[in-house]
């Protein structure tokens, strides 16, 4: 299930707070009391969820610790049922139920008692059949725990199953996860690297100047009072970096890295004026769409990389703001491993990932936060405009 083949796409958390290692009782003991059909019945909004051994959707048998421990990590999974019936099936089911009155009445129209008991009974009939089960739809998302870090990597990206994971999570292990986007994530770096001080002043990066009718007025307005922006801005520095200085990076204890964009680059323009851009190619950086929407004051929210470092190559998309890695390939093993060491050998690649992408950002916010970012960000707005024309210029002629 999700993180045992294939590609791999997690949201992931921080757990707060200390973490028990991997071997304590208490995590299979909490993952055996909560266990799907153990947790409790639906919630209002018709979710039910429980954890599971990642085997199949049925399997709740905690009780060999062996089944979902692998050396430092946890591997388990969150089952997650919606239970309610859809819509469109109620309307129908309400609609049958006032044809059938005014057939029965020989009226040309319900009065509005009638009407309110046609709705009570199509409503009657949908929650019959929800408890039957007729409307039941069942997904199991894989839960990778690194508890030597205190680090969960959750198998799904929508935030309500991950708000049903960190209530689950909180109420079987009496801890809070944490998301682990790029607010958080920057937060957490920059105190290791003592430019908290910088953090709490920064503010949004701009490559080319704002139309004359922004700079006219009140722009305080388009400050962004979260540091999310922050993850974006990375992005953008690593394809100023790729365009300019060949893809390569030198991280903390002289770790190097290599990197390309590749396949995909969504960007949005930071002034909410001329909307999206998707691109999909094998380059696309390069291509003329991407530097065109640049030169108008787009920025990357998402983008495919290509990594390759020490022990770890791996392709995968970015999520800038959130944080989330979509479709990353891992490395295969030089030789034939057995499963279980199949799994660990996965689960290690995931977390080299994860590490490597942190130390990519790190590098990124050492540079943003210096005493001469003023010249780095000098260098990208050359580069950003390519030419003196102006936004203002641009739009102009990208409506005419």
């Amino acid at each position: 299930m999700g993180f045992a083949s294939g590609a791999v796409s997690y949201r992931r958390f921080y757990i707060t707070g200390k973490c028990a290692e991997a071997s304590s009782a208490s995590w299979r003991e909490g993952f055996a009391k909560n266990a799907f059909g153990e947790y409790g019945s639906a919630s209002s909004d018709g979710v039910e969820v429980g954890w599971i051994v990642p085997d199949h959707l049925f399997d709740v048998d905690f009780s060999d610790a062996s089944r979902i421990t692998f050396g430092r990590y946890l591997f388990a999974a969150m089952r997650m049922d919606r239970i309610l019936p859809p819509a469109q099936i109620v309307k129908s089911y309400r609609r049958m139920e006032e044809v059938a009155a005014l057939n029965a009445s020989g009226k040309e129209f319900l009065s509005k008692s009638e009407k309110r008991e046609a709705k009570e009974a199509a409503d009657q009939r949908a929650d019959e059949e929800a408890r039957r089960g007729a409307f039941r739809r069942t997904a199991g998302y894989p839960l990778l725990i690194d508890t030597e870090k205190g680090i969960v990597y959750f198998g799904q990206l929508g935030s309500k199953s991950s708000d049903k994971l960190m209530i689950l999570f909180a109420d079987t292990f009496d801890t809070t996860l944490v998301p682990a986007h790029a607010e958080e994530t920057a937060f957490r770096l920059v105190q290791k690297l003592d430019l908290s001080r910088k953090f709490d002043d920064v503010i949004p990066m701009r490559l080319v100047d704002p139309p004359m009718r922004m700079m006219e007025g009140d722009t305080d307005s388009q400050q962004e009072h979260d540091r999310a922006f922050l993850g974006r801005e990375m992005l953008t520095w690593l394809w100023f970096v790729a365009s300019q200085r060949e893809g390569a990076l030198t991280l903390a204890n002289s770790k190097e890295v290599g990197f390309a964009l590749h396949q995909m680059l969504e960007l949005t323009c930071v002034f909410d004026l001329t909307g999206k851009d998707s691109i999909r190619t094998d380059a696309p950086s390069t291509a003329p769409e991407a530097l065109a929407a640049m030169r108008v004051g787009k920025q990357p929210t998402k983008a495919g990389l290509l990594l390759a470092a020490r022990g770890l190559d791996a392709s995968l998309n970015l999520d800038g703001a959130t944080g989330n890695v979509s479709g990353l390939k891992l490395p295969q093993p030089e030789e034939p491993l057995p499963p279980r060491d199949l799994l660990e050998y996965r689960f290690d690649a995931i977390r080299e990932t994860s590490v490597l992408l942190d130390e990519i950002y790190a590098a990124f916010l050492k540079v943003r936060l210096s005493d001469g970012f003023r010249d780095e960000l000098r260098e990208m707005k050359n580069w950003a405009l390519g030419s003196h024309d102006t936004l203002e210029s641009l739009i102009r002629r990208a409506s005419a």
